[in-house]
């Protein structure tokens, strides 16, 4: 079943200095107890409960998971609904970087279930998901629908791994990464704000797999400045800009 993730990331995600946390949780007491996840600290879900089954949590003893049957014939979502950043906020930090461990474990039938982190603005118009299938694949998908298969291939399901997705608000692109590799596709958006990052679940048609879990852990939502380099590229970007409109 599911066990920690082993040895370190071969690249790391690049980010500013002064990356702020917007708001992060692993599903721990007292803010969580075992039990339905809608309600709970905030959060609204469309289905999903919280296991308190330290041998399968990330870390601690408690995770948020959904399971074969709960997600049914579509998908379903939970969100964190008090993290939402406006324009304003997003013009002096405009880096958005959501990440949730992930993991999964169980006979999933002849379904492919898959688990993953999916951002929105404000007008339920996607910014970025990334997501693992019980298959092993690893797909993304940006704001303006473009699907992309991840050039990592197939990784074990079965173990935990970490999901990030980062919007630059400035450029109106996205970045994905699993266990902080860059995943090397350059998405984007046109979202002006930042509503929720989901964590969800869906499956495929088929039979069996209703006792299937895919478990979230060590849920975060950062708001950051571009790196130091991306930040001298932003502002000749806007010299120039600005020479062009003269």
């Amino acid at each position: 079943m599911l066990k920690l993730i082993s040895g370190a990331a071969a690249l790391a995600i690049a980010s500013g200095a002064s990356a702020t946390v917007v708001y992060s949780t692993s599903f721990e007491q007292p803010a969580f107890v075992a039990g339905a996840l809608n309600g709970q600290s905030g959060w609204l879900a469309d289905a999903g409960s919280v296991v308190n089954n330290p041998a399968r949590a990330h870390t601690g003893s408690q995770f948020a998971s959904m399971t074969g049957a709960q997600i049914g014939a579509s998908g379903k979502w939970a969100w964190e609904n008090t993290s939402a950043i406006g324009p304003a906020q997003l013009a002096i930090a405009p880096i958005i970087r959501a990440s949730v461990w992930v993991g999964m474990g169980g006979d999933a039938g002849t379904r492919t279930y898959t688990a993953g982190l999916d951002l929105y603005d404000s007008f339920i118009a996607r910014i970025g998901l990334v997501y693992i299938a019980s298959d092993g694949s690893v797909g993304v998908v940006d704001g303006a629908n473009n699907a992309f298969n991840s050039p990592v291939g197939t990784i074990n399901p079965n173990i935990y791994h970490k999901l990030t997705v980062e919007a630059n608000f400035a450029s109106q692109t996205v970045r994905f990464f699993v266990d902080n590799i860059d995943l090397g596709i350059n998405g984007v958006f046109s979202a002006f704000d930042f509503a929720d990052a989901d964590i969800r679940g869906t499956r495929t048609t088929g039979t069996g797999g209703a006792a299937f879990v895919t478990a979230f852990d060590d849920y975060m939502i950062e708001n950051d400045v571009p790196a130091p380099a991306s930040l001298a590229l932003l502002g000749m970007g806007l010299i120039a800009g600005g020479r062009r409109r003269r």
